[in-house]
């Protein structure tokens, strides 16, 4: 008997992928692994974006498709294989909000030669270029480089994204060196301070780097990972040998570990702070 596929099967091979459409930049392609007809595409994951309407993040779900395009790219195709359909074809999708079923986000898709990729070349609303509070307040007047690089990465420039970045990196280090003093173990604060004032007039950043991640705090590596270890091994290879997708790949590595590692700071400085605060008042005499 055969089994006619359900809304199950058809969520479990959704051809389009969530992080493809919440974050990849334009012009960025992405590698197809499925292939299924647009009708099925409303078993696709949801996406989480800011809605206008609401003025907030909300749920987005497929809502449809430019249905005459696909029919006249698959009329007179019947036994033709899916990806051959997609074949070069570009093809416009919606999303609508779930939290005020009225707006919509529009992404214009564009499949390569062989149907096997596809990128997204047009979306509304446009992709969000704007750093985080926390790392406009961190960055203070290196900002406008973040957002320079961020820029970049929305069009896909990989190797002009990640020199802004690692340049942010170098011009930073020592800032975050400053601020992972808080934070270590007071057995391990003598080291970090006399390998501090060794390379504090150091001009290579990756050796600063080097030095202090061998006394990161365990609560500043999260499962385990050193983030500073993580720049210093960017921070060392050589961008000429690279290929721009290689950049775009370590371009987007170097802004999130930056991001994850200020908001930890911050984090964990802010929780330290509270602690200390609440055990004075338990500590006061009344």
């Amino acid at each position: 008997m055969i089994k006619v596929p359900g809304p199950d099967d058809y969520r479990r091979s959704a051809m389009l992928d969530k992080e493809f459409l919440e974050s990849y930049p334009l012009y960025k392609w992405f590698a197809l692994t499925r292939f299924s007809r647009p009708d099925t595409f409303k078993y696709s994951p949801s996406v989480v974006k800011n809605c206008p309407n609401c003025k907030s993040d909300q749920t987005f779900a497929f809502a449809d498709f430019d249905e005459a395009s696909w029919m006249q790219r698959s009329a007179g195709r019947a036994g033709t294989s899916l990806q051959d359909i997609y074949k070069d074809i570009s093809l416009k999708i919606n999303y609508e909000c779930k939290g005020c079923d009225s707006f919509q986000m529009n992404f214009m898709l564009k499949f390569s030669s062989d149907g096997a990729k596809v990128q997204k070349v047009g979306q509304y609303p446009a992709i969000t270029i704007k750093p985080s509070q926390e790392i406009n307040i961190f960055l203070g007047e290196y900002v406008d480089l973040f957002k320079k690089g961020l820029v970049c990465e929305s069009q896909s420039y990989g190797i002009a994204a990640f020199s802004y970045y690692r340049r942010i990196v170098e011009l930073e280090i020592e800032r975050l060196l400053s601020e992972i003093e808080f934070h270590v173990e007071s057995e391990n604060i003598e080291a970090f301070r006399s390998g501090f004032r060794e390379i504090k007039d150091s001009h290579y950043a990756k050796n600063k780097i080097e030095l202090i991640s061998q006394v990161i705090p365990s609560h500043l590596k999260p499962g385990g990972t050193n983030p500073m270890g993580i720049l210093y091994r960017v921070l060392s290879e050589g961008i000429h040998s690279l290929t721009d997708e290689e950049c775009l790949q370590k371009a987007k590595a170097v802004r999130e570990t930056l991001e994850s590692f200020v908001h930890l700071l911050n984090a964990n400085k802010d929780a330290i702070a509270k602690l200390s605060s609440a055990t004075k008042e338990l500590l006061v005499k009344k």
